[in-house]
């Protein structure tokens, strides 16, 4: 009870933030097929799952405005759209919240567990047309959304590639519990629902796309961060950027094998962010 009270507490906090930063940057919502859209006000369109209940029902705390332009079914874009996409307005809290957007134009980024692409896209935004990013996401469904956001925007510099991240080439057996709730490790997802797909390393896919460089790379493969790590030891002696999510009992051996290779680490969140 206790956890459900502090998560409804924790959403209309976020409801308030919404109404303050994202009311003039809306323009409509709509449904494709069986997803859900907002388009904003300046030309991007953003799609996605729809809504659970629990967000529909919070619709009603929108101002006047958002109410006007965002649908009930909208409010799974919504949310997304302000944690992937808006963030915060500075670097240091983006950080916290593991979306280091700190990035130069001409830029290569590695984005590794893409997800459906909010965040890829504002990668895409700060690299600029010389930069680009390898957007690469492991569950099928979730990569269909990734590729419709990347299509309907035009966007040209984004890779994407359909396949889980590991220690080497092959296919896993993911456990598949909710669209993000996934892994390829059943100490961290424990469900029935099993689905194999096809893996393969960092390393190849950087050699494979001939690439002239990585300035940085964000990890987040929930749970499995060791083995994408032992399948970037190439690139990692070329001292990339990093920020790898640890929210699971992992972090410890992250950071050890981190500061093997020489970077300097801290821990931000759920997150640790490595540099030399």
């Amino acid at each position: 009870m206790i956890k459900k009270v502090n998560n409804l507490i924790k959403q209309i906090k976020i409801i308030i933030q919404i109404n303050s930063s994202l009311k003039e940057k809306i323009d409509s919502s709509g449904k494709i097929d069986d997803y859900y859209y907002i388009k904003l006000k300046n030309g991007k369109i953003f799609i996605d799952f729809k809504s659970p209940y629990y967000l529909k029902r919070l619709h009603f705390l929108l101002n006047k405005k958002l109410k006007k332009n965002v649908s009930k079914e909208c409010m799974n874009v919504l949310f997304d759209l302000n944690f992937r996409y808006f963030g915060k307005n500075n670097s240091v809290k983006n950080l916290k919240e593991g979306k280091y957007l700190d990035l130069k134009n001409g830029d290569i980024i590695f984005e590794v567990g893409a997800f459906i692409g909010f965040h890829a896209i504002r990668m895409n935004e700060l690299v600029g047309i010389k930069g680009k990013v390898i957007a690469i996401e492991a569950i099928p469904e979730n990569f269909e959304l990734l590729k419709m956001n990347i299509e309907i925007n035009n966007i040209k510099n984004i890779i994407l590639i359909n396949k889980a991240i590991w220690k080497d080439r092959g296919s896993l057996l993911f456990n598949i519990d909710e669209k993000q709730k996934t892994s390829a490790l059943n100490n961290i997802v424990k469900t029935k629902k099993k689905k194999t797909l096809p893996c393969d390393t960092i390393d190849n896919i950087y050699d494979e796309l001939k690439l002239p460089k990585v300035d940085f790379i964000r990890i987040q493969t929930n749970g499995a961060e060791i083995e994408a790590l032992q399948g970037m030891k190439n690139i990692l002696t070329e001292k990339p950027k990093l920020l790898v999510a640890v929210p699971y009992k992992n972090r410890d051996e992250v950071q050890e094998m981190l500061e093997n290779y020489g970077y300097q680490t801290k821990f931000t969140g759920h997150s640790i962010l490595a540099e030399y």
